[in-house]
């Protein structure tokens, strides 16, 4: 009987052809999960304020804030997105 000799050509041809799969940990499998999460909550605003000089951030559902919150919401928002349109255009600038 005959022994069959592999050669490099022969293997690396074989295992280009073969899809190897990585099995998830538990941690990859909870970061996902966590991930999509978090992208479920986009509905979700934070509005920062001052209480004497500790900074408090208050977090509230778009979907059942009262009127001023989300007129806050929106004003810290909007103020946040300008000053990084400066900034981008001093940083394309320099």
């Amino acid at each position: 009987m005959k022994a069959f000799v592999w050669d490099a050509h022969q293997i690396q041809a074989l295992f280009s052809s073969v899809i190897i799969r990585k099995t998830k940990s538990p941690i990859d499998i909870l970061a996902e999960k966590f991930s999509s999460a978090a992208r479920a909550e986009i509905r979700k605003g934070a509005i920062t304020s001052w209480q004497g000089s500790k900074q408090l951030t208050l977090w509230m559902d778009l979907d059942v804030a009262p009127r001023r919150i989300s007129y806050k919401l929106f004003h810290q928002r909007r103020e946040q997105m300008v000053g990084d349109a400066v900034q981008l255009t001093f940083d394309a600038t320099h």
